[in-house]
Order: structure tokens, then sequence, then C-alpha cells
């Protein structure tokens, strides 16, 4: 009983096998006649061997646009401009990027003429380096005659951001990102030669830009673009220390003054991208101006923590950041508006 079933079902395999090879090969063949007919001008006859199959057959891609590209040009070639159209339409839904080529039957690169093709939605990465800027609003001093007015000191930093973008236009998109940039600043303060204080702070800063790009073309594939908009940050703190030396002697302490920082904000963004278009993908290269407009520490408050003697001589400053970064960006266009020039 178990062996009869075993090779009922592999001759029912085999026979779904052979039919599925048979259809496929049908598919092949009646191509292969459209294209001939195409050739010797029997358009009603290419019509009739691919219009059914173009929903049965499971052509591959480029098999696929080959019989639509013939099916548009033969109606086209009997004056059934509405079936061209919409064989053409679905032709470019399939394959948007599409530049018609010299090979291509004249009837259909006429009707292809007809509609206008512009990116709708792109997602892309951005990736890059940065230079954080303090900003000192108010300083204050717990030591008389120490050097807290020295300027704070940053190194490069590292960014990153994946958005969304919609264009609205060829030359207006609006774009939404999340991104993070890792921040650090120090501040030396020294009294004479006997004494000095070092703070450091490293960050992470989580930002959700909403801005506009202005692009303008300038040759080619090359466009250059004006970023303008805003962002809501937060702040992730990795670590915050007071390195102290007296008398030759050095300490250092983990500091807790990150407590008294503002946990969010709003800043501004401005930028200059120049973008390379080889549609569906975007490189682009951006330097950008982050602005935050709040403070980092929470209004009113300050922290000292009389337990260090570090942080009995150190109450950070009202402080405001800003980054300046550049990027380097890649994006992929999954969206486009099709549009017929004269409807």
């Amino acid at each position: 009983m178990t062996h009869d079933m075993t090779r009922y079902l592999t001759a029912l395999l085999l026979g779904v096998l052979s039919f599925t090879t048979h259809a496929q090969d049908s598919c092949q063949v009646a191509l292969v006649k459209a294209t001939e007919s195409f050739d010797r001008g029997e358009y009603a006859q290419v019509i009739s061997l691919l219009e059914r199959r173009l929903g049965d057959c499971d052509f591959n891609r480029d098999a696929m646009l080959q019989a639509m590209k013939l099916l548009a040009a033969s109606y086209d070639e009997l004056d059934e401009a509405e079936l061209a159209e919409a064989t053409t339409r679905r032709f470019i839904r399939q394959n948007p990027v599409y530049t018609v080529q010299g090979i291509d039957p004249q009837a259909f690169a006429t009707t292809f003429s007809k509609f206008d093709v512009k990116p709708r939605f792109s997602a892309g990465l951005n990736i890059g380096t940065g230079k954080t800027l303090v900003h000192v609003m108010k300083q204050y001093e717990v030591w008389d005659a120490a050097g807290y007015h020295s300027a704070y000191s940053t190194s490069y930093h590292v960014s990153g951001n994946a958005s969304l973008q919609w264009h609205v236009t060829r030359a207006i998109s609006l774009c939404a990102e999340i991104g993070f940039s890792m921040l650090n600043y120090e501040h030396d303060i020294s009294y004479g030669n006997t004494y000095s204080l070092n703070y450091s702070e490293n960050l992470v800063e989580f930002k959700t830009p909403l801005y506009v790009n202005y692009n303008f073309h300038i040759h080619k594939k090359l466009w250059v673009g004006l970023t303008s908009g805003a962002y809501a940050y937060t702040y992730a703190i990795i670590s915050s220390t007071l390195k102290y030396t007296y008398d030759g002697n050095t300490a250092k302490e983990n500091s807790d003054e990150v407590a008294g920082r503002r946990s969010y904000g709003m800043g501004l963004v401005e930028g200059l991208k120049l973008s390379y278009r080889m549609n569906p993908v975007t490189v682009s290269l951006e330097s950008r101006h982050n602005i935050n407009m709040t403070v980092l520490n929470k209004p009113g408050e300050r922290y000292a923590d009389p337990s260090t003697v570090a942080n009995q001589l150190h109450v950070n400053d009202d402080l405001r950041l800003s980054t300046v970064e550049l990027l380097l960006g890649v994006s992929y266009t999954f969206s486009y508006r099709i549009r017929h020039k004269y409807h």
C-alpha cells in the first residue's frame, strides 16, 4: 500500500513538472513567434499571441518587458491608443528607470515618450564625521582666581542616520530622519602651577530631523541642494569624568554632573548637498550644521557634589552644543510617479 502510494505521488509530481515545463516552453515559443510576426507587420497576430499570455505565462523579467513592448507597439500600429498607453504604463511600473533603446519598436518609443516619470519616495543611509562646537551661555566660578574662562575643547565625532524622502517635485523634497552623533567635550581649569582640573564628558545625541531640500540641476546627473529644517533631540550620557592635579598628585573621579542635564531639546539644521543621481540610486556628499537651540543643563538647576574634592570646585556651565558634519550618503528610490503628459 505504501509502495503504491509512493509510486502514485512520484508519477503525479513528474506529470506536474512535465506540464509546467511544456507550458513554459509554449510561452517562450509564443514570444518568438510574436517577434517574428511583428517584424512582418502582422500586429493582430502579435496581440493574439501575447495578450492572454502576459497574465498566464511565468516570463522572466526580460521576456516580460519584451512582450509588453511588442504588445504596446502592436496596439499603437492598429490605432488602439488607449490599450497601447495602458500596456506602456504597466511596462513603466515594472521598470520606471527604463530608457528607450535604439532597437525598441518605434511605435513603443512614441507611446513611451507620452509619459513623465519622476521619483516619489526614497530611503537612504548617511554616515560621516564632524566637529562638536561648544557655546558657553553662562559660566560659573567656584574657585576664585582660577581659569574658569578657558575655552572648551572637542574632538571629531561619528554621525549616522537613516532617512525617508518624499520628492514633491524634481527639485523639492521633504525628508524625515532618525540619526545619532557621538559627541564629547572637555574643559581644562588651572590655578597657577599647583592645581588643575579637567572635566570631560562623552555622550550620544539622538536626533529626528524634519527638513526641506531645495535641489538645483547643475550638470547632467549632478545636483546641488540646500537643506533647511528643524529637529528634536535627546542625549544618552556615556561617561563624565573629573580629573584633578594638586601639587603633582593626580586623581580621577567619576562625576554625577550629568544629573543636571536636560534630556531633550529642539534644534535647527542647515546644509549644502552635492548629489549624483543614477536612478534608482543616488550618491551624495553633504556638509551639515546642526544647531541645538536649548541649553544643555536643566533650567535653574546646578549640580555640585560636596562628597568629592573635585566636585566642590566645579559646576558645569550653561552650554549649548552644535555640530558641523560631513556626511556621505546613498539612497534608493523605490516609488515613482507616472504621469501622462497630455492628459
